[in-house]
Parts: structure tokens; sequence; C-alpha cells
């Protein structure tokens, strides 16, 4: 098998082998690993307050953590031979209300025997944890949505992102990672709510576009989080800085113009209220054409029968 150099381009041919987790016992029967490699095998772990928000992903989702296999890492212990010894370290993890997904968990090997596509190709694997031999001996252990790509002489780590999210919600879906507790949501909600207060109180205090692009993105965000109307939050967000525009504005204009530059910065003021002025008034047509009511259907005339539909 080709031997992946992580300071050099892979062959064309490298393949890499799916393992799974537990592998030989060593004479206490407990789990056993190799000693070498520039990166330990590992679990997938979901903690209960280890989710996030991304609409990249679809929304909410379980922000996996890793459990490494390596002696000396959060109670795994080593063997005579430099194996890990992983009981103590999942113990740990129980205890702390982690919730371990191995490798050859009944769900995920249901999930990689559907075959999904990964990269563009149709995966054969049987497991998320992938090995790769490294030159000059060890292995390395990478997940199965990695792909080596040369750039130079050296070796960089691509993820196929969109192939990551389907088995995030795969797991959701199977109930392999911990539930979303409705008041961490809300917890999360509440801290998005607080970076837009911040995000327009720097804009009520210096309405620069670099600031209202700022509280734009955080507004956006607080309402995908929410759930809210996209069209909605767009109005409210130009009309809530078209005031601000407006308030400082006027406040110029009471004040005396002192130099040509003071001019120039009421001129992009201006400027600044008329872009947020159309972008407002585009706003609320998208929003009332799409909240636009149906059509009421035509009222049948009185003692005319209705028409009927027949599969004759």
């Amino acid at each position: 098998m080709a031997t992946l150099n992580t300071q050099a381009a892979p062959a064309p041919d490298l393949k890499p082998r799916s393992v799974m987790t537990r592998g030989s016992k060593t004479e206490h029967g407990l789990p056993k690993r190799g000693t070498s490699g520039y990166e330990r095998p590992f679990d997938f772990t979901h903690h209960p307050k280890r989710w996030a928000w991304s609409p990249l992903r679809g929304g909410w989702f379980p922000d996996l953590g890793r459990f490494p296999h390596e002696p000396g890492a959060g109670d795994v212990a080593g063997g005579p031979k430099g194996e890990a010894i992983l009981d103590g370290g999942e113990q740990r993890l129980r205890r702390e209300e982690w919730v371990i997904i191995q490798p050859d968990n009944p769900a995920v090997v249901e999930y990689f025997a559907a075959r999904p596509v990964i990269h563009g190709e149709t995966f054969t694997g049987t497991s998320y944890l992938q090995e790769w031999d490294v030159k000059g001996g060890g292995k390395c252990y990478k997940t199965a949505f990695d792909k080596p790509v040369p750039i130079g002489n050296d070796t960089n780590w691509i993820k196929d992102e969109p192939a990551y999210n389907a088995f995030l919600a795969f797991l959701v879906k199977r109930g392999q990672v911990c539930a979303f507790n409705p008041v961490l949501k809300r917890s999360y909600v509440r801290r998005q709510e607080d970076s837009v207060a911040r995000a327009l109180m720097a804009v009520q205090e210096d309405p620069t576009d670099l600031k209202r692009s700022r509280y734009k993105a955080a507004r956006i965000k607080l309402a995908e989080m929410r759930g809210e109307d996209r069209n909605m939050a767009l109005a409210d967000i130009a009309e809530t800085s078209g005031n601000i525009v407006m308030q400082h504005a006027g406040a110029q204009q009471a004040a005396p113009v002192a130099s040509g530059a003071d001019q120039l910065a009421m001129l992009k003021m201006q400027q600044q209220m008329a872009n947020i002025h159309a972008e407002l008034v585009e706003m609320k047509k998208t929003s009332a054409t799409a909240e636009k009511p149906k059509r009421k259907p035509a009222r049948r005339k009185p003692g005319r029968p209705a028409k009927v539909d027949t599969d004759g």
C-alpha cells in the first residue's frame, strides 16, 4: 500500500484503511492501540452543552468533540508497551455526561453501509476513522470526511463539509448525540441578543459602513436563530440604521461647519441615508409581496351544479 508522507504529496493511488477504535486486547483484556503516529486514534464524543448554530449546517447542529487514545490525556493510562488503556478515560467522560460515539456503533456502521458520497466518490469504508501510513513509520488517523491534498511540498487536509453535515444530521435523527435542551437554546439566543445590542450601540456612537455591516450580520444571525422571517428582519435593520444615520446627520447640521473635511463627511452621511432608504423600500416591497394573501376562489352561482372531475 502507498505511504502518506506528511511533508510531501501523496501517491495518486493512495487509499486509507477504515479501522474501528477498539483494536486487539492487552493481557489484561483492555483495548490496545499502536504506539506510533503523529495523530492518535480517537472516538467522536458529544456533550449536552456542545451545540452550535451555523447557516452552512442548516441551523442548529451538535458540535462533536474527540476522545484521543493517547496515554496521559484525559485519564487514559499507558500500558507496558506504550499502548493506550482507555477505561479510565471513558469513565471520566461518562461521569461528565459525555456520549462516546465509537466507530463500531451500530448506527454509525449502518450509515457507512449505505455508501454515502464523500469528496465526490462513493465511500466504501466501514468507519468514520481512517488510518493512514506515514512516511518514516507510524500511522495517522483522520475522519472519512478528510482528504489529503498536496500543496507544494506539504500535504494539506480538506474536509467535505456537506458530507460531514449529512453525517451529523443522521446522528441527530438516530439519537446518537445528546438532545438539544430548549433552555440551552434560549441561553444561546440571549447571548446573540447581547451581541446585537453591543453592535447597535457601536452604530449609535458612530454609524460607519463597517459598524453598520457588523450590526446587520449580528441581527440577521439572531433572526435566523429565532426562526424569524428574513425579509422582515432586513427591513427592521434598514429602518433602524436609517434612523440612526438621520439623527447623526441632524446633529452635524446643527453644528457649524468648520472645514471642507466636515462638508465631505456630511455628503458621505447623506449618501448613506439615501442608500439605507432605498434598501428599506426594497425590503418592504419584498416583504409585502411574500405576504400577499391568496386570491379567494370564485363563488358558484346558486342553482348551478359544481363541476366534478372523474377518473373515467
